[in-house]
């Protein structure tokens, strides 16, 4: 056997980048940290520590914990099954959501639950002048999201009742408004519920087997949402999904049959 060769320091050491990733070690390793030693950990004070945790919850790798304490997210946490699952459903979508981008002109989402948040995994930006950010790489809680609520709607009474007793009681009306609408018209909608004036429209995507195992969203400004946009985004967004259903069954990259 071969003796692994260590790897030498860089030349040019990023010293925020080398921080950040030693923060992701000691979550991945040790697993939740407090803010105090995690600045310890890491030499640095309390304020540049939090700040870096911060970032990190941005993009999910921590979540942070009813006792502030920081603990290991989804980003970390993602397995190599998840991991290639990722990859599969990336490679088969992105054709079919580039052109339902093109088709609508606002951004479309591809994103995947992780227990109680959803973790973005692919964003095709709309041609519109004013659209929304790139949501590539963020988090955001299952019952706010509008893909993510598409996808409760359809868990079993447990599993839902075991949300239900993480959400905060003033907002679980709203969950279960979308989840009434996902389970009667096949998407959920998300009205300014996380970001102001943004409001996204969101459907569940099924295996061959009829089992969600990601969503997809339509997010644009809320100036360009009513009541006539959102039946004609419903009507692409079904078209898309129906495309996108029939790739995944047959077990192929998805491939676009129909050019604009």
């Amino acid at each position: 056997m071969q003796n692994t060769r260590l790897q030498e320091t860089p030349a040019y050491v990023i010293e925020s980048v080398d921080k950040a990733l030693r923060l992701l070690q000691t979550l991945r390793d040790e697993g939740p940290v407090r803010l105090t030693d995690a600045a310890e950990r890491i030499d640095v004070s309390r304020s540049t520590a939090h700040r870096l945790l911060a970032m990190l919850v941005y993009r999910g790798f921590a979540v942070q914990q009813p006792d502030k304490s920081y603990a290991p997210g989804p980003g970390i946490l993602s397995g190599s099954g998840q991991a290639e699952l990722v990859t599969q459903l990336r490679s088969t979508c992105r054709p079919h959501l580039e052109l339902l981008a093109r088709r609508c002109g606002e951004s479309v989402n591809l994103m995947v639950r992780t227990g109680p948040v959803v973790r973005f995994v692919q964003t095709v930006e709309g041609s519109a002048t004013l659209r929304t950010a790139d949501r590539q790489g963020s988090v955001m809680s299952s019952l706010e999201a509008s893909g993510g609520l598409a996808l409760v709607a359809e868990l079993p009474a447990p599993e839902l009742d075991a949300l239900r007793e993480t959400a905060p009681r003033a907002w679980w009306p709203t969950v279960e408004r979308e989840i009434t609408r996902a389970q009667r018209h096949g998407y959920a909608l998300n009205l300014a519920y996380t970001e102001p004036q943004v409001t996204a429209i969101g459907l569940a995507l099924h295996d061959g087997y009829g089992s969600g195992v990601a969503a997809f969203s339509i997010s644009m400004p809320q100036s360009r949402f009513s009541t006539r946009r959102r039946d004609e985004l419903a009507l692409l967004a079904r078209a898309t999904r129906h495309d996108i259903e029939t790739d995944i069954a047959r077990g192929r990259e998805g491939r676009l049959v129909v050019a604009d």
